[in-house]
C-alpha cells in the first residue's frame, strides 16, 4: 500500500484535469450511445413504404419533428444527426485521451526527475563501488529518451519508426568510421572502466 501512496505523490498536482477526463470520459460514453437512435427512425418511420410496417411510434415522432417532408429529406437530416452524434462522441473522447496522456507524460517526467536527482546525490563512491550504477544511470537515460520521444510523437511533431534508431546507430558509425557494433561495445568498455 505504501508503494502506491508514494506513486500518488506524483499524480496529486494533476487530480483536476484527470478527473475532467473522468467526467469526459463518461460523457462520451453517453453520447455515443445515442448513435443508434437516429438510425432507428431512419429504419422505423423512413424507409417502410408500406403502412404496416414500421413502428407507429417512430412515423409519430418523424410526423411531429419532421411534419409532411419528403422521405429523402427526412433521411438526410436523420443520417446528419447521426454523422453530428458520432462526431461530437469522438471529440470528447479525443479530449479525454488528450488529458490521460498528458497527465501520465507529466507524472512520469517528474518521476524521472526525481530518480536522476537520487541518482546525482549518491557520492561517488557509490559509483565507482558498483558497475550497475552504469546500468541505472543508461535506464534513467532511456527512460528520459522515450518519455521525449512519446509526448512528441503524441503531438504529432515526431513519428516513430523502427528503422530510425538504426538508421542513427550506423550514421554515428560511419562519422567515426567505425561500424555500430564496434561503437556500441566502445561505448560499453567506456562505461564500464568507470
Amino acid at each position: 500500500m505504501f508503494i502506491y501512496a508514494r506513486a500518488l505523490r506524483y499524480f496529486r498536482p494533476y487530480f483536476w484535469p484527470t478527473l475532467t477526463g473522468l467526467v469526459l470520459t463518461f460523457v462520451a460514453i453517453i453520447v455515443n450511445s445515442l448513435k443508434p437512435w437516429p438510425f432507428k427512425y431512419i429504419v422505423d418511420g423512413v424507409l417502410p413504404s408500406d403502412v404496416t410496417q414500421g413502428s407507429e411510434q417512430a412515423r409519430a415522432f418523424i410526423k411531429h419533428w419532421f411534419g409532411s417532408a419528403p422521405p429523402e429529406q427526412i433521411a438526410f437530416w436523420l443520417c446528419l444527426i447521426l454523422v453530428v452524434v458520432s462526431v461530437l462522441g469522438a471529440l470528447i473522447t479525443l479530449v479525454g485521451n488528450y488529458l490521460f496522456i498528458r497527465v501520465g507524460l507529466n507524472a512520469l517526467v517528474r518521476l524521472r526527475t526525481d530518480l536522476y536527482a537520487c541518482l546525482q546525490s549518491l557520492p561517488l563512491k557509490y559509483h565507482d563501488a558498483r558497475r550497475s550504477s552504469c546500468r541505472t544511470s543508461a535506464a534513467v537515460t532511456a527512460l528520459g529518451q522515450r518519455t521525449r520521444h512519446r509526448s512528441l510523437r503524441f503531438r504529432g511533431i515526431a513519428r516513430h519508426d523502427a528503422r530510425r534508431g538504426c538508421c542513427r546507430t550506423r550514421a554515428a558509425g560511419r562519422r567515426t568510421g567505425q561500424r555500430p557494433r564496434a561503437a556500441r561495445l566502445r561505448r560499453r568498455a567506456r562505461c564500464a572502466a568507470r
